[in-house]
């Protein structure tokens, strides 16, 4: 999953939704990601309203009114707490 982000970055994509729901798996390809309803381009990633607020960092946290790439690399982590079960499920919400 890192690495399909890592990629989406140097193209000049950010996700903007990364959450459980939006990975899939494939027996060919691993784990896939999905719904690229509220991607943006780096240059224009603004601060979207919407997506999923448990994966999605504090506004404080954004880098001049941008959430940008941090936000989706700080959304992959609280995804690799969930799946090993370091935060239980009721923390994140039912996305």
């Amino acid at each position: 999953m890192s690495s399909a982000i890592s990629y989406f970055h140097s193209q000049g994509i950010v996700h903007n939704d990364i959450k459980p729901a939006n990975i899939t798996f494939s027996h060919t390809r691993g784990a896939v990601l999905i719904d690229f309803g509220l991607s943006s381009g780096l240059k224009d990633s603004a601060v979207h309203v919407g997506g999923s607020p448990w994966y999605t960092p504090h506004p404080q946290h954004a880098i001049n009114g941008k959430r940008g790439a941090p936000g989706d690399v700080f959304a992959l982590g609280v995804v690799m707490l969930f799946i090993l079960r370091k935060i239980p499920s009721q923390i994140c919400g039912p996305d």
